[in-house]
């Protein structure tokens, strides 16, 4: 096991965190992470502590990151873009269910890979408009909806875990972020062209 804390936890923190207060914040829970492995405790426990920390941390740190770089209008965009893309995953979902019907022993594998592809396109559909409705913030409000979208993943792969099969976690986790940021880029290139034609 490494010493060092799991990268996972330094996303988390890298992602949600002030950026005027990144380095200090990640730089004192690994602090506290060394002097866990100084005072004897194990590794294994010491990357779960790390883990648990960034995500509880992460609710209030996005709060403060929100308060200190005024973006009330980022959070509407990013709720907006969140709405647009769970409203496509429900409908897909009855569609889904009236052709296959409810799967008595959970998700099927044809199931899932469907559900991950559907998925991936209505994130990018979330990810640019997010974009759209913030306007001159458009990546940034996206890479919001990026890890916004990386935390309910992880949330959806502790709540879920035994039931639903460990790939399909992961490319939740993988799915989600890359299509909100596809789609806040593709925005942002639109909003580029705009621009440059204007000129």
């Amino acid at each position: 096991m490494s010493c060092e804390p799991i990268w996972l936890g330094r996303a988390i923190l890298w992602l949600c965190a002030p950026k005027s207060e990144r380095e200090t914040i990640i730089g004192d829970l690994v602090e506290e992470f060394r002097e866990l492995g100084a005072n004897g405790q194990r590794p294994a426990a010491r990357q779960f502590w790390f883990l648990r920390q960034a995500v509880a941390s992460a609710g209030p740190l996005l709060v403060l990151k929100w308060q200190r770089e005024k973006i009330a209008h980022s959070i509407l965009a990013v709720t907006a873009g969140y709405f647009v893309l769970a409203i496509l995953v429900m409908a897909l979902n009855i569609v889904f269910y009236a052709l296959w019907g409810m799967p008595a022993n959970g998700p099927s594998t044809r199931y899932m890979t469907a559900s991950l592809v559907s998925g991936f396109l209505f994130v990018v559909v979330g990810g640019y408009v997010t974009a759209r409705i913030a306007r001159r913030r458009e990546l940034r409000s996206a890479y919001q909806l990026v890890a916004f979208c990386f935390l309910t993943s992880i949330f959806s792969a502790v709540t879920s875990f035994g039931k639903q099969p460990l790939w399909y976690q992961i490319a939740l986790m993988v799915v989600g972020p890359s299509g909100a940021v596809i789609g806040g880029l593709l925005r942002a290139r639109q909003v580029s062209r705009i621009d440059a034609t204007e000129r």
